[in-house]
């Protein structure tokens, strides 16, 4: 009998019910002092993405 490869492997590209492809040029990871960074690229005519891993607005600090 042959040895088994327990390896797994993922996809090149984590793909969800709610994944959309964009092009941005900033990404901001967390909503807290990082909103002025997304708002400054805002203001000078660049997208920006804020990615948030909680349910509120501000992150962490929103709910201390």
């Amino acid at each position: 009998m042959a040895a088994s490869n327990s390896t797994t492997t993922r996809p090149a590209t984590p793909r969800g019910p709610d994944a959309v492809d964009t092009t941005v040029d900033l990404v901001v990871v967390g909503s807290g002092p990082g909103l002025a960074a997304a708002l400054a690229a805002h203001e000078r005519g660049l997208r920006a993405l804020v990615i948030e891993k909680t349910e509120y607005v501000g992150g962490s600090m929103a709910r201390s």
